[in-house]
């Protein structure tokens, strides 16, 4: 009797620890669920936006075509792998004059830049309209910054953005007679260029080039550079879209975390303070600070 007494209680007593710590588990979750809330989570579909998502296969060939380089053999994807989390995976984009993709290519000979290549997940996407290191594109808070000024060649922030990479000397561009004679602080010069390389694209690519006319419903001769860089915004949005996780699976119910990751999730909105920067929907606010490193 005394045995079955015992075992009676310490039955309870199991029961009773389990329902504390699924009562603790279950708080964990509404908590993170409300601070994920509060600092802006959304779904990955509320943050798509695609205004040419029809252009978005002939983007693809564009952005893989060495033709985008006027004078070089360097395309977007030389340096935006997508194995690579659409990055390089090397401290310096090694660009023209190279041979290869990644370290190999910073091994070859490759004109280096002074900054690392940016991953382009959630690029244009809603809310997400500041571009490169420096921001020197930026259409956040209903402002158009750029280096076009007061006339930038789309209303389109990453349309605007997919302009500069092309026309920057080492990046995608070598320094010959042609480029020398229109390297000024101009927008009319840099139109002379933009010219010439719709100009090489229509040779290289003239069945995407076709295609793309008659998506716009525009005669050959009368596409722009603006053109293909619209092509290349949508399908950067079409592939490199922000895609549903894990913690997305978390908000609706569907996946449950593991007590780590509830307590790491508890610790990164408490008292580890991340929010400080990392908020909102890409889990940044977007902004620009200076990190200031001892000498």
């Amino acid at each position: 009797m005394k045995y079955a007494i015992r075992f009676g209680l310490c039955l309870a007593a199991v029961v009773l620890v389990s329902s504390v710590v699924l009562a603790g588990e279950n708080a964990f979750v509404a908590i993170l669920k409300n601070q994920l809330e509060t600092n802006g989570f959304q779904p990955a579909a509320a943050l798509y936006r695609n205004p040419d998502e029809k252009l978005a296969p002939i983007g693809r060939v564009i952005f893989q075509s060495k033709g985008l380089s006027l004078n070089g053999e360097i395309s977007c994807q030389t340096c935006h792998l997508k194995d690579l989390g659409s990055g390089d995976g090397i401290p310096l984009a090694a660009a023209i004059g190279g041979k290869g993709e990644g370290a190999a290519r910073l091994m070859s000979g490759a004109e280096l830049l002074s900054r690392n290549t940016l991953p382009l997940w959630g690029r244009g996407e809603n809310g997400f309209d500041t571009f490169f290191w420096d921001g020197r594109v930026d259409f956040s808070d209903n402002k158009k910054f750029s280096q076009f000024g007061a006339h930038p060649p789309s209303d389109d922030a990453l349309v605007t953005a997919a302009h500069l990479p092309v026309v920057q000397i080492r990046e995608m561009l070598d320094e010959d007679a042609f480029v020398e004679k229109h390297k000024h602080e101009s927008v009319a010069d840099a139109q002379e260029v933009y010219s010439a390389i719709a100009a090489n694209l229509g040779r290289v690519e003239v069945s995407a080039t076709h295609e793309l006319a008659t998506a716009l419903d525009k005669p050959v001769d009368r596409l722009g550079y603006t053109d293909y860089a619209r092509s290349i915004a949508a399908f950067i949005r079409s592939e490199f879209g922000i895609q549903p996780t894990k913690l997305e699976r978390f908000m609706n119910g569907n996946e449950n975390l593991t007590e780590d990751e509830l307590r790491g999730g508890i610790l990164f909105f408490g008292k580890g303070h991340c929010t400080t920067c990392h908020s909102g929907p890409y889990f940044s606010e977007v902004r620009f600070h200076e990190v200031v490193f001892p000498r």
